[in-house]
């Protein structure tokens, strides 16, 4: 697959993280003393060909036009973004999708965090959903969206958009040095902005829970929270 993007002299290496019996991510070291460096996704089986080309779609969105430390995606020599491959050995083909690798840790490998990563942090999360509010989706962009209205949340590009979705896991937060970004896009979806912003408030598994004024004060350098947030933090618990 990764000479299919028109790379030579691979070599390849799994991951660490985010590997799974679905989705399988590789390193991929390319060019003549294999200093070039990208990230390899092979799709689950039966993935859909529209979700990911509308989840790589935002991906570039969200590093062109919003310069936000993610992912890009690249393509193969004809342009291509997603290339089917065969399995050896098996009927069934995959999708591979090709990423320009980001240097830095994810927060999960830097443990202790401080309170200005975490306010840095706030402040990608409040601009990612900046960007959604504005972001205007080709009429063939295809992902989920949230299964159910909730109260007192006008369904509008300010309140609602396209959001991670998994941003709860710290292994999905990228540090280079204090800049924050994120990695692992591939359950995004249409969602509640305060939904996100309440997951990584409450979740025991987001390093957030332990900075949270850090992060609210990084939130809103972008973005001011609705004036019923807790209201609304309160009613999502339940």
């Amino acid at each position: 697959a990764a000479t299919q993007f028109g790379l030579k002299n691979v070599k390849i290496e799994h991951t660490g993280a985010g590997f799974d019996t679905e989705n399988r991510i590789f390193f991929v070291f390319a060019g003549q003393h294999q200093q070039q460096r990208f990230t390899l996704r092979v799709h689950e089986v039966g993935a859909d060909f529209n979700e990911i080309h509308s989840t790589l779609f935002w991906q570039m969105s969200l590093s062109q036009k919003a310069n936000l430390l993610v992912p890009e995606p690249l393509p193969d020599p004809n342009d291509a973004f997603i290339l089917p491959v065969s399995v050896p050995g098996r009927s069934e083909q995959r999708y591979c999708t090709l990423y320009r690798y980001i240097e830095g840790k994810d927060a999960q490998a830097i443990g202790n965090l401080t309170p200005a990563m975490v306010a840095n942090f706030g402040e990608f999360i409040a601009k990612m959903h900046q960007h959604a509010a504005t972001f205007q989706p080709p009429v063939w962009f295809t992902r989920p969206h949230h299964p159910r209205e909730i109260e007192g949340i006008p369904k509008t590009p300010e309140n609602y958009g396209v959001i991670h979705r998994e941003i709860e896991n710290s292994a999905n937060v990228l540090f280079q040095g204090e800049r924050a970004g994120a990695i692992d896009f591939q359950e995004c979806w249409w969602g509640y902005y305060v939904v996100e912003i309440a997951g990584l408030l409450e979740s025991q598994e987001s390093f957030v829970a332990n900075h949270q004024a850090a992060f609210l004060e990084g939130y809103q350098r972008v973005r001011q929270l609705p004036e019923n947030f807790e209201e609304i933090r309160k009613m999502l618990r339940k």
